[in-house]
């Protein structure tokens, strides 16, 4: 009987300390996670859990919960202090005061996350930004790059019009351009060289009969296929044009001797 008696006032311990237990532990939740204070000015808020709303000053939006934490060990010891704020909108703002008293604030800046950062409402400013890629929104119309120093793409090439750029620049469509610049190794002022071989128009006329095409000059189902090279076109036609030029250059000394000889016959006839 006295063994029972003594188990039965275990278990009511045990369920009294058990009991004491869960309201200590409810109480203390309740202080410290569901009892909030609604702030009147977030400058002054330090070390606590506050709700913000449109009346409270110094707010990074209209409704929130701000988090304090403060680091100061007491009287003539600095007072650091930092914010966090949860804003209604799914958005996270943080701060730092910016003195010893914790009375001067950063601005609050805006944290950035897989959720709220792909939008097309969000506008921010980077001194550097890395991405393995970037895609610019295909219903944006209009999209400006501005810099007052150089801009440059360090390596792999660029498209437009075309997503498999095999070149520096592929552009799938018209360049407009006040002036294009294109480098050259050499030009094609050789022809007029003393040792230059200048075909005869016979050997000009023959290669176009054969071949449908001027000599060293890409036929058209060339030029389709494959496109020209521009700097390399431009030295190909001027040597064409030089070499044109020597054929007239030589028709019209043949042409001036012919005319000095029929003059000759015209004085000896008059002599007659």
């Amino acid at each position: 009987m006295h063994s029972i008696l003594k188990k039965t006032q275990k278990k009511i311990l045990i369920q009294v300390c058990l009991t004491g237990l869960l309201f200590s532990f409810n109480t203390v939740v309740n202080a410290q996670f569901l009892t909030q204070t609604l702030s009147s000015d977030l400058n002054t808020f330090a070390n606590d859990l506050a709700i913000y709303i449109p009346t409270t000053l110094n707010t990074p939006s209209n409704y929130g919960t701000v988090l304090a934490l403060r680091h100061w060990a007491g009287p003539g010891t600095s007072d650091w202090r930092s914010q966090l704020a949860f804003s209604t909108e799914n958005d996270f703002y943080y701060r730092q005061s910016t003195n010893t008293t914790g009375s001067v604030w950063t601005p609050w800046k805006k944290v950035y996350n897989s959720g709220n950062l792909n939008n097309s409402q969000t506008d921010f400013n980077a001194n550097r930004l890395f991405a393995k890629e970037l895609t610019i929104s295909q219903t944006q119309t209009n999209v400006l790059l501005s810099a007052t120093g150089n801009s440059y793409i360090n390596s792999g090439n660029f498209g437009i019009g075309t997503t498999n750029p095999k070149n520096k620049l592929d552009v799938n469509g018209t360049i407009h351009s006040k002036e294009v610049k294109v480098d050259m190794n050499d030009w094609s002022d050789f022809v007029f060289k003393e040792n230059y071989n200048l075909p005869t128009l016979l050997e000009v006329e023959k290669h176009i009969i054969n071949y449908g095409h001027l000599e060293n000059i890409p036929s058209e189902k060339q030029v389709i296929k494959n496109g020209i090279n521009l700097g390399e076109m431009d030295a190909k036609l001027l040597q064409k044009i030089e070499e044109l030029t020597l054929y007239i250059i030589d028709l019209n000394k043949k042409l001036e001797l012919q005319n000095q000889e029929l003059n000759a016959m015209k004085r000896k006839i008059g002599n007659l």
